[in-house]
């Protein structure tokens, strides 16, 4: 347990399944719950329609925790797969209305300014909020339409105007004490209640992730541990690696491959696809996009070559490619 934000609030984060914990039972009164489900692409293991259903049950899992009378809120964004996009707010509707919640608002947050062209994700994120057993009164309506994102502290998080406005309404509107993040990341849910006056509790599968959840603060959060560069791998070892990526080759100390895409806006939302998964892993492709072409090199440069964050980023790579309906560049 620690004593983080103000003085007198308080954060627990537990490392462990989320979908698990909450059905271990329902949370108390005085829980309000703010949250996001992770994306397909953290959830490599599972196939699209899997993650689909999985994405589902978590919702309901998360209504069906929530105290009747208390309320919980997703932030979602949507984004691309193979030219189409993924609505993420319909799967969120369907899941708690399978545990019987009803939507309370459905607001819209600008990730991006009006008019924006963005490719791969859009320009917007949802924000919807249900109960079981409130309602909304019509006195007490708040903006539909939140203009600013706001910072992030990595690249998956909920930025920090939009939390502030989710936290600040199920403090005023549902009496809320302690602010349940099932799935928070580094903790900026946390961090945000904490700075708000609440207590926060959150669970996080990653120990490292778990960590950094304990101790973030705001609104100057201290800067993330950088990850442990494992060995350089032997020649044989990265070759080895090879057979379970066509298309690429260990030449010149790197592993290298070329991709082709339908045109540059495909292309361009392949590497923002790409561009989270490396943030997120602190490890970066070296590349090169000429309109619908996307040449990559992995190398761990202080290692000096390849290890297996190199291979970790490039199956991400190629699972990336596919999603948005790339190829070999030499097919």
């Amino acid at each position: 347990m620690a004593s983080t934000g103000k003085p007198e609030t308080q954060r627990i984060v537990h490392c462990a399944d989320g979908v698990a914990w909450l059905r271990q039972g329902p949370l108390a009164d005085d829980h309000a719950v703010l949250t996001s489900l992770p994306d397909h692409g953290e959830l490599r293991r599972l196939s699209f329609a899997d993650w689909q259903a999985w994405f589902t049950d978590a919702a309901a899992a998360v209504v069906a925790a929530t105290a009747p009378r208390s309320a919980a809120v997703f932030f979602q964004t949507d984004r691309k797969r193979e030219g189409l996009w993924v609505d993420k707010a319909q799967l969120v509707l369907a899941g708690a209305a399978a545990a019987g919640g009803r939507l309370l608002w459905h607001k819209i947050v600008c990730r991006a300014p009006a008019g924006t062209a963005t490719y791969g994700r859009p320009g917007y994120a949802h924000l919807l909020c249900f109960s079981r057993g409130r309602v909304d009164a019509v006195e007490a309506a708040t903006a539909d339409v939140l203009p600013r994102l706001g910072a992030m502290t990595w690249p998956r998080a909920i930025g920090l105007e939009a939390a502030a406005a989710a936290v600040g309404w199920l403090a005023a509107n549902v009496g809320a004490r302690t602010i349940f993040d099932p799935f928070c990341g580094i903790g900026t849910v946390l961090a945000v209640a904490n700075a708000r006056g609440l207590d926060a509790v959150g669970v996080e599968l990653s120990p490292g992730r778990a960590e950094q959840a304990r101790t973030l603060a705001l609104p100057d959060a201290p800067p993330k541990p950088r990850r442990a560069r494992p060995a350089l791998l032997a020649d044989a070892a990265v070759r080895e690696s090879l057979a379970a990526l066509p298309g690429w080759t260990f030449a010149d100390g790197a592993l290298r491959a070329a991709f082709r895409f339908r045109g540059f806006a495909a292309a361009f939302a392949c590497m923002t696809d790409v561009a989270e998964t490396a943030e997120a892993m602190d490890h970066h492709p070296d590349w090169r996009n000429v309109w619908s072409k996307i040449e990559v090199a992995l190398s761990t440069h202080d290692a000096g070559g390849v290890t297996a964050l190199d291979v970790e980023l490039a199956q991400a790579i190629a699972a990336a490619v596919a999603r948005h309906g790339g190829r070999d560049a030499a097919g």
